[in-house]
């Protein structure tokens, strides 16, 4: 996060970078209309945001983001433009101002939130951490509040960056505020969410749904997915109870695990599957048919058992995991009542011992500078891959319009050679973008006639 000048005023942009790699530069600044002409404010937190000026007949909210700054700062000035057509344009004169204190980036474990913070006053700093949280998905109305006094080391030029870890305890997700420590002044605002739980019918009727947590402790080599989740209705078909790993069915890299555990009940046959990203055809999916099971009992779901539907075990492989489902089974002639409860989930049998999983990130990912550069007619642009996969290659000019496509499908892992044509595009600076589900990478072109 740094001040930005753009028409010879300060706006504060702010680096957004997300799970799977991908960047975006973001300033968002508030615009009053008044009847002598139009005051803009840009800050950092809604806190910091002075009371509107007097005589404000409206309030605009502008929120501007793209993948480079050079894109973002454009479109802030266009933006001004465009309001100065309609009324004389005034900034206020104290500038902006970073917060004391605001979060970089942050993970959850285990019950605890460990966040990684910029102190920007040059001194250890008294804070209070304050949330609003539910405990599972299906309790969201009954959230309760926490409060958390902490202590914030002084950053420095050698360690600009400062670890706290807040210990929020088991829950599915949380709206919390970092504020001085007499609570009055809110820095920053932080919001989490664990993987849902949740169910699809297909051609059934599900008439209860409901999660909770359960009482368990970690054991080295284990990964824990937290909650426990029980549907009951009836079913003819399937219907489905399913737990995303990680928010928005973000994918997981679970190698260094062998299997998957778990206690279920159930009076009809179950079939177990784990969602991969990179594979969308359902004849692809990787599954294991489990028995009824109306006592309850542990089970464990080797890697090395999963199958294609109608295919050889012992081909999956757990790099990218994005969820794993439940299918209660029916008899598909005739509907009947059925009850399935999962709890205890975690995936076992790791050769370490954190019990940590690794998100899938960008890696080796890369995409080189063109060459030769600048560009005059045509360019060789170099992408590499940790692995074969999907992945998109486009060009963009700085109005953020798509000019090219350079390559749109698989490529191979390792390095591969494409093609830029710029025969037909005019000097000026372009912006290249690669993106796959393991992450995004651009790269600043310039053509030159």
């Amino acid at each position: 996060m740094r001040p930005v000048e753009v028409a010879g005023r300060d706006f504060v942009l702010s680096k957004l970078v997300g799970a799977n790699g991908a960047v975006d530069y973001a300033v968002s600044f508030v615009a009053y209309r008044t009847a002598s002409g139009i005051v803009v404010d840009s800050r950092f937190a809604p806190s910091q945001y002075a009371a509107a000026p007097a005589g404000t007949q409206e309030v605009v909210n502008v929120q501007v983001w793209s993948i480079s700054p050079e894109f973002t700062g454009d479109m802030v000035g266009r933006v001004l433009d465009r309001l100065g057509a309609l009324a004389p344009v005034v900034h206020r004169t104290d500038g902006p101002a970073l917060p004391e204190a605001y979060v970089v980036d942050g993970t959850y474990s285990r019950g605890s939130l460990r966040l990684r913070m910029r102190n920007t006053t040059g001194a250890p700093l008294a804070l209070t951490f304050t949330g609003d949280v539910a405990m599972s998905e299906t309790t969201t109305g009954a959230r309760r509040a926490t409060t958390h006094p902490v202590t914030l080391p002084a950053s420095s030029e050698a360690a600009p960056f400062a670890e706290i870890s807040v210990p929020i305890g088991l829950i599915f997700d949380g709206v919390f505020n970092l504020r001085s420590a007499d609570g009055a002044t809110i820095l920053d605002d932080v919001y989490f969410a664990d993987g849902t739980w949740a169910t699809s019918a297909g051609n059934a009727t599900v008439s209860a749904f409901t999660t909770a947590l359960e009482a368990r402790t970690p054991e080295p080599g284990t990964y824990l997915v937290e909650r426990g989740a029980q549907i009951s209705g009836t079913v003819t078909d399937y219907a489905s109870l399913f737990r995303f790993l990680r928010p928005a069915g973000a994918p997981v890299d679970l190698r260094s695990y062998d299997a998957l555990a778990f206690t279920y009940r159930s009076d009809v046959p179950v079939q177990v599957l784990l969602e991969k990203a990179s594979v969308a055809a359902w004849g692809g999916k990787f599954v294991a048919t489990l028995p009824a099971n109306p006592t309850g009992a542990p089970v464990s779901v080797t890697f090395n058992s999963l199958a294609p539907a109608g295919g050889t075990p012992g081909r999956f492989t757990a790099d990218d995991v994005t969820m794993v489902a439940f299918y209660a089974l029916g008899s598909r002639t005739a509907s009947r009542s059925f009850s399935l409860a999962v709890s205890d989930l975690r995936f076992t049998g790791a050769s370490v011992t954190s019990g940590e999983a690794t998100p899938v990130l960008a890696g080796t990912l890369d995409l080189a500078t063109p060459t030769p550069h600048p560009v005059r007619s045509a360019s060789v642009v170099r992408v590499t891959m940790r692995e074969a996969a999907a992945a998109r290659v486009t060009l963009f000019d700085l109005m953020g319009r798509r000019v090219a496509v350079l390559h749109d499908g698989y490529l191979p892992s390792g390095e591969t050679a494409l093609t830029l044509d710029a025969s037909a595009l005019s000097s000026g600076t372009y912006v290249a973008r690669l993106e796959t589900a393991a992450g995004a990478r651009t790269r600043t072109v310039v053509v030159s006639r």
